[in-house]
């Protein structure tokens, strides 16, 4: 707000996107707020290398793993037809999530990352610290982006390992209360927060690739304002 910003989050409370009413939620408010920038940071939970380590431990593990990622997917398709219909309006989208999570491999998002571009953010450089030991910590972070001014606000933030890192693991103390590390360094540290509004606000370009639409996506789109109307 201090820069001139409308943001409008959206929430589970607004609309639950494990769910098809909650994913036709949120494309209905895209549809009619017509936001200039997308921020998409699905649960990376189903990919991250902790859960690859977990598929292998067992064959319960694996199932579990395999199911977690099947229900991911869903969300996938989301975030890529959010891009399409984005892009083919000239507006723009952007997706984070580790660099390392195995999202970036997944037929789903292919017209996304094709279209997009990413920027490599080692988030230490960028604040993030274990708010109890105050150990920096790194967490490789990927922007994939249609903005060539968000990519060149974001890009090659990296540690020069001039400091030690701590883990993204285990509990830590916040605000009076134990929580695990990884959900503390889930929330944007203040610095990166700034250098992505000074990256949208200096973007005046059209995205990237702006992809057709084909008849599908468009009969789709119909469809979903069909039935948020009942």
């Amino acid at each position: 707000k201090q820069c001139g910003l409308k943001v409008e989050r959206f929430t589970q409370e607004v609309g639950d996107l494990s769910t098809k009413a909650g994913r036709q939620n949120l494309l209905v408010t895209i549809f009619l707020r017509r936001p200039s920038h997308v921020w998409l940071s699905p649960e990376c939970r189903p990919w991250c290398a902790w859960n690859r380590f977990n598929a292998q431990r067992s064959p319960a593990g694996f199932l579990r793993v395999q199911q977690d990622r099947q229900e991911s997917r869903a969300h996938l398709k989301l975030c890529n037809l959010v891009y399409k219909i984005q892009s083919g309006e000239g507006r723009h989208t952007h997706f984070e999530s580790p660099w390392s999570a195995e999202t970036w491999y997944q037929k789903e998002l292919n017209d996304f990352l094709k279209g997009s571009v990413a920027a490599k953010v080692d988030q230490c450089t960028m604040g993030l610290k274990n708010p109890q030991t105050k150990d920096p910590l790194e967490k490789k972070t990927r922007i994939q982006t249609t903005s060539m001014s968000l990519f060149k606000e974001l890009d090659q933030r990296i540690c020069h390992r001039e400091h030690k890192h701590g883990h993204v693991a285990g509990t830590c103390k916040w605000m009076g209360k134990t929580i695990n590390v990884s959900q503390f360094a889930a929330m944007y540290p203040r610095p990166f927060a700034k250098a992505i509004v000074r990256g949208i606000l200096r973007e005046k370009s059209i995205p990237i690739e702006a992809p057709i639409l084909h008849v599908s996506d468009i009969e789709d789109r119909k469809s979903t304002r069909l039935n948020s109307s009942h």
